[in-house]
């Protein structure tokens, strides 16, 4: 294990700590914003992922065994993985929406005042979506699982890590962003480990994310008393 890699698992490590004490604006101010703050976090996304993939090939380092392998004798497993994976991830987000709901969780009026409205916008959230879908699958499933696997012994301790890892890393959506990126990041490790490809968790996060912008009920305010 080179240095260079052990610094970047703790750079992640530590980025993703600080998510966790990021203030959450108020969502008027988001939805003023929505525009700059797409850009802003594909910009951070795309600078990190970039410095990361740099740093690995200076370091003489594979990026196949970090996941980024596509195989055109795999992709009807990679296409079921990704089918199952974004099915279980849409119910599983709908469900904890239903709860989050009913309960009263934060971050329910964040992630509303995120949601698209005009055409730009709904553009930018699609760049987001792909953005999403390869840096933060890049990061938490391909790198870091396969680092602290190397570094634990065990491929199965460093997922279950890396699950949290990354719910954690949606800390500033609230509760219920953190409980939809637990379970989501649970099938996405899973479908990670079986194929050792990021093909399927690239392909079913961004599905994901371009359903929650354009076609959940997200947005819906009724709630229960």
């Amino acid at each position: 294990m080179s240095l260079i890699t052990l610094i970047l698992l703790a750079a992640l490590i530590g980025l993703t700590g600080g998510l966790v004490f990021l203030p959450r604006p108020e969502p008027e101010e988001v939805a003023r914003l929505r525009p700059w703050v797409f850009r802003s976090i594909m910009v951070a996304e795309w600078w990190l992922v970039t410095l990361f993939l740099l740093l690995l090939l200076l370091d003489a380092q594979e990026l196949r065994r970090f996941g980024l392998a596509f195989s055109f004798g795999h992709w009807r497993v990679d296409l079921a993985w990704a089918v199952g994976i974004t099915a279980v991830a849409i119910v599983l987000g709908e469900a904890w929406w239903y709860v989050g709901r009913r309960r009263g969780w934060s971050g329910l009026e964040f992630i509303r005042a995120l949601l698209p409205r005009t055409r730009e916008e709904k553009w930018l959230a699609l760049a987001l979506a792909a953005t999403a879908g390869f840096c933060e699958e890049f990061l938490y499933r391909g790198f870091a699982i396969t680092v602290l696997g190397q570094l634990l012994g065990s491929v199965w301790l460093a997922g279950g890590i890396v699950v949290l890892l990354f719910a954690l890393a949606h800390a500033p959506y609230g509760k219920l962003g953190v409980t939809s990126a637990l379970t989501a990041g649970a099938a996405l490790t899973l479908a990670f480990i079986a194929t050792g490809r990021l093909t399927a968790c690239i392909v079913s996060h961004f599905a994901y994310d371009c359903y929650a912008f354009f076609a959940s009920r997200f947005g819906t305010t009724n709630t229960h008393r």
